[in-house]
Parts: C-alpha cells; structure tokens; sequence
C-alpha cells in the first residue's frame, strides 16, 4: 500500500504484520503529522471474530486516557477497507529490548512502574487486556513504554458503561485467548477472568525482564500448558545473581496460581514497584563532598511589555525541578532561588552563603507567540563561563528549549544520566503550550495564598482542562490548589473530598506525580487519621523526586508525632540544605529536636533565622512561643504572644496560640470562651491540635480534659511514646492515672510497630 491514500493519510512505508493486521507509517496531510494505521487485510474482513476483535481493540485502546498506553486517534471503514489511526511510536518492543541483553535494574523497574500504573488505569476503566506479554509492550525512544493491541481485550461490566464481547465472539467455543506462556492459569483453562489474569502475566513478563527466561516455557503447546497450570519457574535470583530479593518477591505473589493470593489489583502491585525503586536508589546513593551543586537564579523578564515575570517565573521552576531529577546533582530548591530575584550579591557571594558552585542565570523575552531565552552556566569559584546559548523560536518551543538547556547542564558537569532520569527530563508533563500557560499562572497564584488568589487559581487549572483535557500536573494541582483552601479555611473541610479525587485522577493519568502524593499523604495524616498511610505516601513522593519540597517539609513534620525522630532530623536536614533561604526552613529542623525532647535545642535552631520570627503569620508566632515555653523560656513566649493579637480568629493556629496564652497566665476561665464549636471541631479533626489542647490543658491542671484531648491526639496518630511518656514535662501531670497508663500502652504498641 506505500504510496497509496486512505482518505487524508498518505501510506509512506510498511512498519511490521502481525496476526491481527499490517501497520504503516502515514502522514495525516490535514494536521500535518506523521501517525500509524493497522489495516485489516480485505480477505480477513470477512471473518466476523476478526473484525469484531479489530473494532474492540479500537474501543478499549480509545477509552483510555493514559501515557504509557497507545493513544487511537480514530477507526475507519473506507471503501471496504478497516484501519485504526494510532500515534506513531519510535523504538522497540520490550520483546526486542531483552533480546539484546540484560536490563539494569534502574530500567527494569522504571518500565515496569510504567506498565503497572498503565494497567491500574486501564482496570479503573473495567477494561481487562488479557493479552500481557513482551511483544505488546513497546519501549519508546524516549525512555517511555507504552501497552499495544488490545484485540483480546474486555470490558467487564458496569452498568450502563458495559461493552462486553462474549466470549465466542471473540475465539472459538471452549478455547483460551492470549499467548499461551503468559496466560494465567484461568485464562488456561478457559474460565472467566478479571483483572488479576493481566496480573499473572504481568508478573510473566517480569520475571522474563528480570531473568531473560520465560516463566512458563516448554518445546510443545502441552507442555507450555502443564507448566502455567503445574510448575514453579526457577527462583530469578538464581538465573540473576543482580535480581534484589525484594523484586523477586513481587515477582513470585504476581504468578500466584491461585488468583486469592495474587496481588489483587494493579494499585497493590504498583505501590511494592515504587517503594523497592525507592529502597534501591536509597540504598545506591553515595553523598560525596565533590557531589556537584547549582542554584539556578530567577531567569529575568526583558519582555517589552514586561508583564511575563509569570513566564519566566514559571521557566525558572521547571528548569529546577528537570534539574532535581538528576540524583548526582545538588539543587537549590524553588524558595531560595526565588529569593534571589533582583539581588544585588555578586555569583561567589550567592554561591558561598547556598554552599553551591555552579550558577545558572539567563532571561526570557516573550513578545505574542516569539520566545527567546539565554541561558549561561558559571562556575561561581572561579567565574569561568563553562557553556552559554541563546534560543529562538515560539511559544511551542518552550518544552524543547527547557529540556535542551537540562541536558546542556548535565553535559557541561560530566553528569551521566540514568535511564529513568533522561526520561524524566524528556517528559513533558503539559503538552498544550496555552495550558501550560494556565498552570504557570495558576501556580504563581497558589503561592499567595489568599481566599482570592486560591480561587483564581482553581479557575486558571480548569481552563488549563477544557484546553488540553485531562492532565496529571493540571489535576494535581487542583488537588493543591482544594487542599490550601481547607487547610486556609477558606471552604468547608468536606472540600478535601475534591482534592482527594484530583489527587487520584492525577495518579491515574501518571502514577510518578509527586505532588499528588503530597496531597493525598496531608489528607491521610490530618483527615484520615493514618499516619502510616500519608508518611508511606510522602516518601513515596520523595522516591520519585528527592528534591521535593513539599514533600520533604511535610514528610519531616509528620515523623516527629509517630516517633520517628531520626528520619524527622535526617529530612529536615536535608530540606535547609536544599533550602537555606527559605525562612521555614529551620522549623523543619527546631520541629524534629523538640519530638526528640531537645527543648532548648529546639529554640535555638527556630531563633536562628530572624527573618521565620518577623514573619507577619500565625504559624511562626505559634511556634516559636510553643518551643519558647517549652524551654522554661516563659516571659519569652509571653512576649512574643503579646507582641501583636493576632487579626484572624478563623486561623487554627491564631486560636491555639491564644489557649497558649491563656495557660501561661493560667487563666482557666477564659478558656471556655476560646473553646469555640468551631475551634474544638478543627481541633479533634487535627492530630497536633490535639495534642497541643491537651497540653495547655495540663498546664491549667484540668487532668480529665487533657486525658480527652490527649486521647484524641492518640487515636489520631500520636503514638510518639518516648515524648508522651518521657519528654513532655507537663503530660508528666498525668502519669499517675490509670487512663493515662492505658494510652501509653497503646501508644508505645503503635511506635514499635510502625514499620513493621
């Protein structure tokens, strides 16, 4: 058919044949872009279980919004011919891929974590693929994969959604559909299946990954079938000596015989891949003095109108946040960076109090679709230019310049880049430029934080959806975006269900997006009551970007209530490192010496930065004053407490740092009118609230109320024992009650078991 014309697509060669029809590369002269047709030879048009398998590969592969899944642009009958319009790929298929050789482990669990997250959406969806195997799996040049040919697949019913082919219009009576060694054994046996049939081969095709071997082979069909049914493949570690013990338990629980035993969805199995990737790179990480460092400086807007300070703004954190997906590469996070805007310090000065070497600093001008953008890297010790360009072109450009200045940096610092890090440099997370446009805005107005500028931000995020449809970063943000507004209280706290559902779609649509753990891990803390499942879902987030800020704040807060103290210390150092400039940035550490018991220590470290305590916010005036008291630094917390009565009574925190006052002074009477419905309300909801009213409590001498609170901070989370029980000095009111020893009890049980 080359050269032939199907409509508006032009057949430019033939790609490969298969059983289910021939694929060619065509340009679609309307769009002006290349894209793959799979055509349904004439004479097999005629067999009616072969078309209706060619139609339900269309309809299963189109009802899918995924990245690492085939996008189907459209399915076509012309003058009796039937072809599917696809995106064009470039690379190999993961069949070909283990035929070359062994993959290092890096990129066997990048691919796999792919795949895993591609088929948690498509079993979202009711769709079953029941075809898994190496050749559907198609790696893209990239660093990408992605699932082909859904011809066997299903759609299992829900409701009014059901598009279920029977079974005998799909195969012949009685017989199994699939690949023979990577059918589960209900598959085998021709029984019906759910999703756990995609997962035993999926686990097939993961011990081929990991071993080069079929799981189920054998020199004859029967023998083939006997060992999906009968056999256990050898252990992978013995076929490879590099195969971690952990990922051959994940391999064994996929290709359980008995599905009851399997993983039970691709979410489970999804979540055991991140967190072994996440153990591997911790464990393969070796911090080293000569470990190279930058801060990347706010690019400068030259723009003639200069009303693009957005843009580049926005060009600034993406460049930062390619950059901090390289592990052999210290990064200066986004606060501290764009506190630097306008500085007046020369690079050396910059470079010295960041503990950095290398500046990157360049401009944007935007003048309607022209873009330009400089860009130079100095090396601050010894002012050398090591690599300069200049960049022109449109707006739809800007995702190819960024990922070209990231790749231009690490080859200018000799930094070799892992599998998994090229693709994340390569990925571009919004593909429309105007939508990316709207979260660039958006985002600048989530950092505001202001009833108003949450809310045009929300506005901004969904415009960025009605343009480009349905998107990861689009939808994490507006997860944020809901969580700040609860947090704020600017919406009623039944809006963290709108955030949670963002923050789900998020990981549907891209399984590596951290910020929607982040927000999914603050809603499992402080509104589910689930500390292990929100700090599993912060270092979950840190796993996918070590350089997160968010994730890295949060994650060193929430340790310190469950007792570990020692990861609380090591993240929050991590944190001022990567943060030195941001005021908060000391009480990420002040936070982890007081769960320590280091009152005095505590203090110090928050007092450090003058600039935390003259902030004109409710959480350092609160927090100091806290650590303050705790210290027997009482007159000094009064005074900080007195200094300026707090504007908002609609502020936690503004209200908790009143009841603080009031127990200094202990003034029992006023605090039954600062225990307002609303403020008592929020405070149970929140496990550090609790545990701060039962506290002030305790100061007052009210025993019954602080073992309330206390009890409440317990049932919530609070289950550091060695702080209840050793360190806090006015729980120790309360240790001679038996409610008291009782809550010990369950404490000090939930602190040892905690990483159980």
């Amino acid at each position: 058919m080359t050269g032939q014309r199907l409509l508006h697509y032009e057949i430019t060669e033939k790609l490969g044949e298969g059983g289910m029809g021939v694929v060619y590369k065509a340009r679609d002269t309307r769009l002006d872009r290349f894209v793959a047709i799979k055509v349904l030879p004439p004479e097999k048009v005629a067999d009616p279980q072969r078309k209706a398998r060619f139609v339900q590969e269309a309809k299963a592969a189109s009802a899918l919004n995924h990245p690492n899944i085939v996008t189907v642009h459209d399915i076509v009958q012309e003058a009796g011919t039937d072809y599917i319009v696809m995106e064009l790929l470039e690379g190999e298929t993961l069949e070909c891929r283990i035929a070359r050789g062994a993959l290092p482990l890096d990129e066997l669990l990048d691919v796999a974590i792919q795949i895993a997250g591609a088929l948690d959406a498509a079993h979202g969806k009711g769709i079953v693929h029941r075809d898994m195997k190496p050749a559907n799996l198609f790696l893209t040049a990239r660093g990408g994969c992605k699932i082909l040919d859904f011809g066997l697949a299903r759609r299992v019913a829900r409701g009014s959604e059901t598009l279920t082919l029977s079974r005998a219009a799909l195969t012949s009576p009685g017989s199994a559909v699939g690949t023979i060694a990577y059918m589960s054994p209900e598959q085998a046996r021709g029984e019906d299946v759910d999703a756990r049939t995609d997962l035993f081969s999926f686990g097939a095709v993961l011990y081929e990954m990991a071993t080069r071997r079929q799981a189920f082979g054998g020199d004859t069909t029967a023998m083939v079938f006997d060992a999906v049914l009968n056999r256990t493949p050898a252990s992978p570690a013995k076929l490879n000596a590099e195969c971690p013990a952990g990922f051959e338990r994940i391999i064994c629980k996929a290709i359980e015989k008995d599905r009851d035993l399997r993983y039970q969805t691709a979410g489970d199995l999804l979540r055991d891949l991140v967190s072994l990737q996440r153990s591997q790179r911790t464990a393969s990480a070796s911090p080293s003095p000569e470990r190279a460092s930058i801060v990347v400086l706010p690019f400068e807007d030259i723009s003639p109108t200069h009303d693009n300070e957005y843009f580049a703004d926005g060009l600034t954190e993406e460049v930062i946040a390619d950059l901090s997906h390289i592990h052999g590469l210290k990064v200066i996070s986004r606060t501290s960076a764009m506190a630097l805007k306008g500085t007046r310090k020369d690079l050396r000065t910059i470079a010295g109090e960041l503990k950095v070497r290398y500046v990157l600093e360049g401009s944007v001008r935007k003048a309607g679709n022209s873009l330009r953008i400089t860009a130079q890297l100095i090396d601050a010790a010894t002012d050398a230019h090591l690599w300069a360009e200049k960049y022109s072109g449109t707006l739809d450009d800007v995702f190819d310049i960024q990922e070209r200045v990231s790749r231009a940096i690490a080859e200018a610092l000799r930094i070799k880049l892992s599998v998994s890090e090229d693709r994340q440099i390569a990925k571009h997370p919004i593909a429309n430029i105007h939508a990316y446009d709207c979260y660039l805005r958006a985002r600048a107005q989530i950092l505001t934080l202001t009833r108003e500028s949450l809310f045009e931000a929300i506005k901004l995020l969904e415009a960025g959806i009605e343009i480009a449809g349905r998107n990861a970063l689009l939808s994490a943000g507006l997860a944020y975006a809901w969580w700040e507004c609860v947090d704020m209280g600017v919406a009623e706290a039944d809006a963290v269900v709108t955030a949670e559902r963002y923050a789900n779609e998020a990981l549907t649509l891209d399984p590596e997006t951290p910020l929607a753990y982040v927000v999914l891990g603050l809603i499992d803390m402080w509104y589910r009551a689930d500390p292990k499942a929100g700090i599993g879902r912060l270092r979950c987030a840190l796993s996918l970007d070590p350089n997160d800020y968010d994730a890295l704040l949060f994650l060193g807060f929430f340790c310190g209530p469950v007792g570990k103290t020692a990861e609380a210390v090591k993240v929050a150092s991590r944190l001022l490192e990567l943060d030195p400039l941001n005021p908060f940035g000391y009480w990420g550490l002040a936070t982890a010496h007081f769960y320590e018991g280091r009152f005095g220590l505590a203090a110090d470290t928050l007092l450090r930065d003058p600039e935390f305590t003259r902030l004109a916010l409710p959480v350092p005036r609160f927090w100091t004053a806290y650590f303050l008291t705790y210290a027997n630094r009482t007159e000094e917390a009064l005074a900080l407490l007195d200094r300026a009565e707090p504007e908002d009574a609609g502020n936690h925190l503004v209200q908790s740092a009143r009841v603080l006052r009031c127990a200094l002074r202990r003034d029992r009477q006023r605090l039954d009118t600062l225990m307002t419905p609303h403020f008592v309300e929020a405070a149970k909801r929140d496990v550090i609230m609790s545990s701060f009213v039962a506290q002030f409590c305790a100061m007052l001498g009210e025993k019954d109320l602080a073992l309330e609170w206390l009890e409440n901070a317990v049932n919530r989370g609070f289950t550091n024992y060695p702080f209840l029980n050793d360190h806090d000095p006015f729980l120790a009111r309360l240790r001679g009650e038996a409610r008291y020893a009782e809550l010990m009890r369950r404490a000090k049980k939930e602190w040892e078991e905690f990483d159980a």
